[in-house]
């Protein structure tokens, strides 16, 4: 839940509610690098820096400099959704501003008619009488879309969390024994985001080996590492970055719905429903140096001429050593000889090589500058390749859930998973989270808009109470009115096995 004062909570409780909303967006996308935190003193009220919210990060889109379109603000719609097992979060916004005066409708004489484009920033906030807090940060996805007879101005927003996700690596990366947040943070440096943009937590899942092409896109990787952590990775309403690991879910409700705030209540349909969980995982270990590959027929080098020799791995390799003209077994090599089936005369001199290791790939540029052409016979890589050691396979299954629903079942295949243990205790967290009927619900609320993704509410109906954890918001401001539908969905908390301080034998389990 976003930090809020004491007076914002007392309305977002109260029967009469005045709602206020603002709109601030960069259509030239000046840049202002000096914005920092206000500081009581020091920074100027109304200027460019940013009131501190609960984080500490300071993000480059916060430092665009924004105009205030509030005054012309007529809705906010903002739906925020957790994915099932890879629980990433991504954020949409759609707005709509009056537009009397064709100020937002292109070719039409506005002032900023030539910067009325895709990708302009946007922030957006709501709340009550005075306070209006974050509710988005992101960027328009497209023009606007004009309603003439209706004098309005629609716009959709996407966070930034999906340009980051549609982004493609610039350069192929491997990893070995790096937890979850380790990776997230040596990847984000490549979009450049800085540690000042995020915060993460330690991550519990240590990935054995893993590695990543050139071009694979950032949020097909995140969906995966999230995957195998069963941690959380979103952007939040102010705009910083976050991974939590999957332990950081508090039990503790920040707020709490009964028939007196709860306007419409749904249950979770059956095809909702998990309860046997396979999991499949290929293990990869970096081993000792070997010898990896060797050339399969000669290859002549022109006289005065080069010659690009490509080795294909099957596996990904960490090192390879680059081959020298000698004759011991002990590190990679190559053989030269004026015949191509060796018969002639070894060539000692004269020959040079350059490479390049490209992880599944290896490339040798061999220079000869004799003036004569030169056959390369043989040539052996010894590299540390990353092999498979292991194989795991675990099916996990609610025999009760089973008999009343039969099976639903969830197939994971994700090699970020290191041991039977891990993939044990994600297919029972799945499970215990998916296998129940009624286990989830789509509440209509009389809401409280610092609501988040993640947060314990306490809901109460039909004669029974419980905790559940919010995995869907959408806030919608309109006509004076604030209308707020939650998907919340009910999650078993379990202690895990702490060294030291559990027993054997005890209630606590370990720990995936």
């Amino acid at each position: 839940m976003q930090i809020v004062t004491s007076d914002f909570t007392a309305k977002a409780q109260g029967f009469m509610r005045r709602l206020v909303t603002r709109a601030l967006m960069s259509f030239p996308k000046d840049y202002d690098p000096s914005v920092g935190f206000f500081t009581i003193g020091v920074s100027t009220i109304g200027g460019a820096d940013i009131i501190k919210g609960s984080g500490d990060v300071v993000a480059e889109w916060d430092k665009f400099q924004y105009d205030d379109y509030s005054y012309r603000l007529k809705s906010i719609e903002v739906t925020r959704q957790e994915e099932m097992v890879n629980s990433t979060t991504l954020a949409q916004a759609d707005f709509t501003f009056e537009n009397h005066d064709n100020y937002f409708t292109p070719s039409r004489g506005s002032a900023i008619e030539d910067l009325i484009l895709p990708y302009r920033p946007v922030k957006l906030y709501g709340g009550f009488g005075t306070e209006a807090i974050p509710q988005f940060t992101g960027i328009t996805e497209k023009m606007p879309t004009i309603d003439e007879s209706n004098k309005v101005a629609s716009f959709h927003a996407i966070d930034f969390m999906y340009s980051l996700f549609n982004r493609p690596l610039d350069q192929a990366v491997m990893y070995e024994d790096k937890r979850t947040d380790e990776i997230l943070a040596d990847l984000l440096v490549q979009f450049g985001i800085s540690p000042t943009q995020y915060s993460f937590d330690a991550g519990f899942n240590i990935v054995k080996f893993a590695f990543f092409d050139k071009g694979s896109k950032f949020g097909d990787v995140v969906k995966e590492l999230m995957e195998a952590e069963m941690g959380r990775f979103y952007m939040d309403e102010q705009g910083t970055i976050l991974f939590k690991n999957r332990q950081n879910y508090s039990s503790s409700p920040v707020w709490f719905f009964n028939e007196t705030n709860i306007l419409d209540i749904q249950t979770s349909k059956q095809d909702d429903i998990i309860n046997v969980v396979t999991v499949k995982a290929n293990v990869r270990e970096v081993q000792a140096k070997q010898k990896y590959w060797e050339l399969q027929s000669a290859v002549v080098i022109p006289a005065n001429g080069t010659v690009d020799v490509w080795a294909d791995f099957n596996d990904p390799v960490t090192t390879a050593d680059e081959p020298d003209y000698i004759t011991t077994a002990t590190t990679s090599l190559y053989t030269t000889n004026t015949a191509e089936d060796g018969s002639g005369s070894n060539v000692a001199s004269g020959i040079s090589i350059a490479s390049t290791l490209f992880a599944k790939s290896y490339l040798m540029t061999y220079t000869n500058a004799n003036a004569y052409p030169v056959y390369l016979t043989s040539i052996e890589l010894y590299a540390t390749p990353a092999l498979v050691v292991k194989q795991i396979y675990v099916r996990y299954q609610d025999d009760e859930s089973v008999g009343k629903y039969d099976e639903r079942v969830l197939d994971i295949e994700n090699d970020f998973i290191s041991n039977e243990s891990d993939a044990a205790s994600k297919a029972q967290i799945i499970i215990d989270d998916y296998s129940a009927y009624a286990n989830q619900f789509e509440l209509t609320v009389k809401g409280n808009p610092a609501l988040q993704i993640g947060d314990a509410v306490n809901v109460s109906v039909w004669g029974s109470a419980a905790n559940y954890i919010i995995i869907k918001t959408v806030n919608r401001w309109e006509a004076g009115k604030f209308t707020q539908r939650l998907t919340v969905r009910k999650k078993v908390f379990r202690t895990f096995f702490t060294v030291g301080v559990s027993t054997i034998g005890g209630s606590d389990v370990i720990a995936p």
